[in-house]
């Protein structure tokens, strides 16, 4: 908590920020210093307008459906792996991710379709993302050790 205390005035300093905190298979509220960091990055977001991309799905959200018990920070672009998770088009949730890209990180679409995940998750309906804008974004990412 010391450590995030001594680089929580970087949010207001930068323009936008990389989330990459937790990712996909969260199954309770965040607590203690990362609950405390998503709250901070959600009023980012929020009140200053600082762009938030998210790496595979914002931070406190689940990815496996739509729902969103707790909070969570919401991103301006979200970039994810292999195919699009159910949080990423199932409200509420979907409404929390952005644009949302997906980036091809080498598996096979046969083996995706073989094994029941070509929407990343197992279900038998691939779900599609939303059609949104791009926005250009100038970026200068934080970064150091904290």
């Amino acid at each position: 908590m010391k450590a995030w205390a001594g680089h929580r005035h970087r949010l207001l300093e930068v323009d936008v920020v990389v989330d990459a905190l937790l990712g996909t298979g969260l199954r309770k509220a965040p607590e203690g210093l990362l609950a405390d960091v998503i709250g901070e990055l959600a009023v980012a977001h929020a009140e200053r307008g600082t762009p938030i991309v998210a790496v595979d799905i914002p931070s406190g959200l689940p990815s496996d459906g739509g729902d969103v018990p707790w909070n969570t920070a919401s991103a301006t672009l979200t970039v994810t792996f292999a195919a699009p998770k159910w949080g990423h088009v199932v409200a509420p949730a979907c409404n929390l991710v952005g644009e949302v890209r997906i980036a091809d990180i080498g598996i096979p679409r046969r083996v995706l379709e073989e094994t029941g995940r070509t929407s990343g998750c197992s279900r038998t309906k691939t779900p599609r993302v939303p059609s949104r804008r791009a926005s250009r974004l100038r970026t200068r990412v934080p970064s150091g050790t904290c």
